[in-house]
């Protein structure tokens, strides 16, 4: 999985191996399906950065998804809607 954290110079870096907690969930029958969008290594209220650019809210393209974890939220958001 990505390790980018929304910063150019970690573009295209990935895990060679998963995390104790990933390969936990796994274990446990978990299918990991993405790694969310987040500010340049996590230093922002607002999810956006130079690799992704900005999460928007799905509803309303003016708007955010609202906070660091928006990429998270709007997953939530979509998948709560049948998408």
């Amino acid at each position: 999985m990505s390790q980018c954290v929304g910063s150019l110079p970690r573009y295209g870096i990935k895990a060679d191996k998963d995390s104790e907690v990933v390969a936990l969930m796994r274990k446990a029958g978990a299918i990991p399906l993405l790694v969310s969008n987040t500010p340049e290594l996590c230093l922002s209220w607002e999810t956006t950065n130079l690799v992704t650019g900005r999460t928007l809210n799905p509803y309303n393209l003016l708007r955010t998804s609202g906070g660091s974890s928006g990429g998270e939220v709007t997953k939530r958001m979509l998948m709560s809607n049948g998408y």
